[in-house]
């Protein structure tokens, strides 16, 4: 008898010392020296954590929607943190920290150590594929209504039934797509984006007529009031007829504004030729072709080959996807280099690193020349 207790007792303390060692060792890899972290959890980091959080948004590792204003703070939030833990998750050689942001996932971000970041925009996925990345995707087109088109998938998996929801919604935003491709990183961006439209059931064959008059026949709700639709379009003809009329009257009265942009776009400048305060002006050339860009910079504006309107010739193989941004904080108009290549300021080389601008410097955006005035 005394010998089977000793057995039990032995093997309780061999029980709870395995179990104290795991539990410090799982203590370190949550925590580490704030010597070790670029970016702190509680203390106010630098203007380079604004880029760092636009870079997890763009690259679609926040799982919900994140305000301006969160993006501007300074301070890594709750948001923040579950954005750099999915980073750790498609990147498992990284290690993440409750406490911060490690100089390791900051020095593979800014590329000075290979190799790159694999990001969800990042990741191709075709018929048979299995991965967590794959269930978001699921996840969102059920939040834009797709599973009402009666397609039932394994969560996680890139079966038959995710096919077809794929190919409604391409239906539903008219996309040009080759089932070959699967779910590219360009899908992917217009899926989480803002602009993906939600699922509209096919409509059944009938009639030009019979469409038109269901159209006219049928209501539309407007704050809460159901109104017919060709009492909508009545409206709507009236108020068109109105601003057309004032326009005429706007011009005929010779107004203080005139357009000299190209392609109709405003020029900001008023009679005296300056600016209006806060517009800035963008000149851009390119193999001896030159265009005029105007923004009154609210946030940022981006410069790339997939950042929307800024107007650059795709056709220069130097432009990265996200090559650079331009933004005022503490008053001083700023420039950030995300690109490969780097960005020129008057001939110098800004490579992952932040400038202040001033009204006439010229930068160097692939083989582009883009002169900024303010």
């Amino acid at each position: 008898m005394s010998l089977r207790r000793g057995l039990r007792c032995l093997c309780v303390t061999l029980l709870v010392l395995s179990s104290l060692f795991f539990a410090l060792n799982g203590a370190q890899a949550l925590l580490a020296d704030e010597k070790d972290l670029a970016f702190v959890r509680g203390q106010e980091g630098s203007v380079e954590i604004i880029s760092f959080k636009a870079w997890l948004r763009d690259e679609g590792f926040y799982q919900v929607g994140i305000s301006d204003d969160a993006l501007q703070s300074f301070e890594l939030d709750n948001l923040t943190m579950a954005a750099v833990q999915q980073v750790c998750k498609f990147n498992p050689e990284l290690t993440f920290y409750e406490n911060g942001v490690s100089w390791e996932l900051i020095w593979r971000w800014n590329g000075m150590v290979k190799p790159a970041l694999i990001t969800p925009n990042s990741m191709d996925f075709h018929m048979g594929d299995e991965h967590e990345r794959i269930e978001q995707i699921q996840n969102r087109l059920n939040a834009l209504g797709y599973d009402e088109a009666g397609y039932s998938f394994a969560q996680g998996i890139y079966d038959d039934a995710l096919q077809k929801t794929i190919d409604e919604f391409v239906r539903c935003n008219k996309l040009t797509y080759d089932p070959n491709d699967g779910i590219n990183a360009a899908m992917q961006e217009l899926l989480f984006s803002e602009n993906a439209v939600a699922y509209v059931p096919e409509e059944e064959t009938r009639s030009l007529p019979e469409k038109v008059l269901a159209y006219w026949s049928a209501s539309s709700m407007v704050f809460g009031l159901e109104i017919p639709n060709y009492a909508l379009w009545a409206v709507g003809f009236v108020l068109l007829c109105v601003i057309v009329l004032l326009m005429i009257k706007l011009l005929s009265g010779g107004g203080k504004e005139k357009n000299d942009g190209k392609d109709g776009q405003n020029t900001g400048k008023r009679a005296n030729g300056k600016l209006r305060p806060g517009t800035i002006c963008f000149t851009i050339e390119y193999h001896g072709e030159q265009c005029v860009y105007y923004d009154d910079i609210k946030n940022y504006v981006r410069i790339g080959r997939q950042t929307g309107k800024f107007p650059l010739n795709l056709e220069d193989g130097r432009i990265s996807r996200k090559h650079c941004e331009i933004y005022y904080l503490n008053g001083d108009l700023r420039l950030k280099d995300f690109s490969s290549y780097g960005t020129t300021v008057n001939g110098e080389l800004c490579h992952s690193d932040e400038r202040v601008l001033h009204s006439g410097d010229v930068l160097g955006v692939g083989d582009h020349s883009i002169t900024v005035e303010f």
